[in-house]
């Protein structure tokens, strides 16, 4: 009976494994190429805090999405509402201080009406206006081809996880009693293989952090 549930457990975790594996695949594949994303799907976020800071992680492609989610939020697309708008720019550049926004300001003791000052803004207000601006004009670009590959990508859940961390630990469960030294000889081949796999594909965007997780 023991066997069955042992086998049982094994089976769940490593349908739970796999499907990590496939959100980890699929999130890979997201990032790059020509496709449609106007959201970051369920997949992505799965895995985003383990592929943070690894090679072939890709920042640019989710800040693009959620500016465009934060732009559709923030500004109504409504089509009378834009027209009221445009109508009231091209009143406010014909017109200038003579406008009634204007002397409504004026009226009320507000700052110079200049066309886009309003009687609440500041000096810090408009240098946050100014960065935004700035920061809208940036291109979101990112390249076409991936600094690194999968196992950079999911190094964290691939070798750190998979290889180190469950290998050693049943390496330990199975030769514990009388068989210390032949666990204790598969340790060092495990983290002989985690060092030469880091030397190899060197997974983190920090070359310190590679240097240092060799070291240790």
């Amino acid at each position: 009976q023991m066997v069955h549930i042992a086998g049982a457990g094994t089976c769940i975790v490593m349908v739970l494994y796999a499907g990590i594996l496939t959100c980890l695949w699929k999130s890979f594949k997201w990032q790059f190429g020509s496709r449609h994303r106007s959201r970051i799907p369920f997949y992505v976020a799965m895995v985003e805090v383990s592929t943070f800071g690894q090679r072939g992680y890709v920042a640019e492609v989710r800040e693009r999405v959620m500016s465009n989610v934060c732009a559709a939020k923030a500004f109504d697309p409504d089509v009378r509402k834009m027209q009221e708008r445009e109508l009231a720019l091209k009143a406010v550049e014909r017109l200038g201080h003579r406008c009634r926004k204007a002397m409504e300001v004026r009226r009320a003791g507000g700052n110079h009406y200049a066309g886009d000052t309003d009687r609440n803004e500041s000096i810090a207000d408009r240098l946050a206006i100014i960065k935004a601006k700035r920061r809208f004009a940036c291109k979101q670009i990112w390249p076409d081809t991936p600094d690194g590959n999968v196992i950079t990508y999911g190094w964290v859940l691939i070798v750190n996880l998979a290889l180190r961390q469950i290998c050693s630990l049943m390496t330990i469960k199975l030769t514990k009693g009388n068989l210390v030294v032949i666990g204790a000889g598969f340790q060092m081949m495990i983290f002989a293989g985690n060092i030469t796999l880091l030397v190899i594909f060197r997974p983190y965007k920090s070359d310190r952090i590679n240097q240092t997780e060799s070291i240790m």
